[in-house]
């Protein structure tokens, strides 16, 4: 993260974020972005108030000595950049294509991604969303991921809440976590990992991602809906999986190597953070220091 206020950097001494995709057009443009935004951070500079803000988990990032990584920021940043654009000395035109991009990004959100979704995904006969869709709408298999119906869910409360409040997202969003609650659990309290169309069970799987996207679904919801019925089942649900993943023999071993897995970690951190918007317990603090003590000791290097 970068505090803001100090320009503090906590992800190492030396790291480039690489632009290239968003600015293929212009390779030496992206350069000369990347130059002025490292240039602007690695000083001290006053603001308002203390900002903090996460790059790790936006884009990959590596060693300066181990040349540029090849992934792309996501939308939030391009978001974020347009708000505040002194957090980098920009030039106007510099300016203008984050501006362009951020217009772009939203427009085809609202315009393509979310009508398609609206009409050809959503299950208005049962409730819940279909994932398996071609191109063209065309409804390819019934069967419904559990993971999605709570990535969905989260992902149209989301938009109600920062894009535009959208009524129809704001339904699509609880029609997927309502199927999702009235389906998609075994009788252990573990979520189903694919269901049918009318939400039998198909197949249960050992992890807890449909956990984890159901509780930041229900979090997300909660706050755009005012109904914080919805923010206290998600916390509960939250201290379910937290105990199937300490209760031995609930889930069972991938391999029978000993090891940590990034994948849980890093899930944890942005359930807790969407979870502490709606409601508080010690248990996230105590989650969110336990991922970062194991993100930290564990899945890092100091090598790269």
């Amino acid at each position: 993260s970068i505090d803001i206020t100090t320009g503090t950097l906590k992800l190492g001494n030396q790291l480039i974020i690489n632009l290239r995709h968003l600015f293929e057009s212009d390779l030496n443009f992206s350069r000369s972005l990347l130059n002025s935004a490292f240039s602007t951070i690695s000083r001290k500079f006053s603001a308002t108030s203390s900002r903090e803000f996460s790059i790790a988990r936006r884009c990959h990032v590596r060693s300066e000595k181990t040349g540029l990584c090849n992934y792309i920021p996501t939308t939030e940043i391009i978001m974020m950049l347009s708000a505040d654009e002194k957090l980098i000395n920009m030039t106007t035109e510099q300016k203008q294509f984050i501006r362009d991009c951020r217009d772009r990004y939203i427009a085809d959100l609202k315009e393509n991604v979310m009508p398609f979704w609206m009409k050809y995904g959503l299950d208005k006969v049962n409730g819940g969303v279909y994932t398996c869709l071609d191109r063209d709408g065309t409804l390819m298999d019934t069967t419904k991921s559990v993971w999605f119906q709570g990535r969905f869910g989260f992902i149209c409360a989301y938009a109600y809440n920062n894009v535009e409040k959208n009524p129809q997202w704001l339904a699509a969003s609880k029609s997927c976590i309502d199927f999702s609650n009235a389906h998609c659990y075994d009788d252990d309290g573990h979520m189903f990992f694919t269901v049918t169309a009318d939400g039998r069970p198909v197949q249960k799987r050992r992890y807890v991602f449909s956990e984890c996207f159901a509780i930041i679904a229900m979090a997300e919801y909660a706050l755009a809906s005012g109904d914080m019925s919805y923010a206290q089942k998600a916390l509960e649900l939250f201290h379910r999986t937290r105990k199937m993943l300490s209760t031995p023999g609930f889930l069972p071993a991938k391999t029978t190597q000993t090891g940590y897995s990034h994948s849980i970690t890093m899930m944890f951190f942005n359930v807790v953070l969407v979870l502490k918007k709606v409601v508080d317990d010690p248990a996230m603090d105590q989650q969110l220091e336990e991922s970062l003590r194991i993100l930290e000791t564990r899945l890092m290097s100091e090598e790269y």
